[in-house]
């Protein structure tokens, strides 16, 4: 167990992560992760029984175009090389103020139009979550979509 209660990890933008899991049976909890290039938090690939908890993570990610944030930065992420997590828990994190923006989740893009279309396929992200928490298969939209 990394006990971080009351330490503050700050990469100055000067490491791509201010913590990577390369290990399982993992617990990491009470940090403050500052200023990391790409990510708060990494879990390495295989990795399984990882419990993240009470950390407060922000500042992280690159930009791909000086306004908007890179896709898959993320205060928390995990690499996967089979489709679910194993035994992986992730609570009462503050994740907050990424360095870069990022367009809202509740605004529905062209992009997301194959969710309305395709109800076979599961958005990249998703790929890698529990079974449980993973996005329905026919997602309700409860707004009307124009097309524009």
């Amino acid at each position: 167990m990394y006990d971080g209660t009351g330490s503050t990890l700050d990469a100055q933008n000067g490491s791509a992560v201010n913590i990577s899991i390369n290990a399982s049976y993992v617990i990491v909890r009470g940090f403050t992760l500052k200023g990391a290039q790409q990510h708060g938090i990494l879990i390495d690939k295989n990795q399984h029984d990882v419990i993240i908890e009470d950390n407060d993570i922000s500042g992280w990610g690159r930009t791909r175009d000086g306004t908007w944030g890179t896709d898959m930065d993320s205060g928390i992420r995990a690499v996967c090389t089979t489709p679910t997590l194993q035994r992986v828990t992730i609570q009462r994190n503050r994740i907050h103020d990424p360095r870069w923006s990022a367009n809202s989740w509740s605004a529905l893009r062209k992009a997301a139009r194959h969710l309305l279309t395709s109800a076979s396929r599961l958005p990249a992200a998703a790929a890698c979550a529990p079974p449980h928490a993973r996005l329905p298969r026919r997602p309700r939209i409860s707004r009307s979509y124009s097309g524009k």
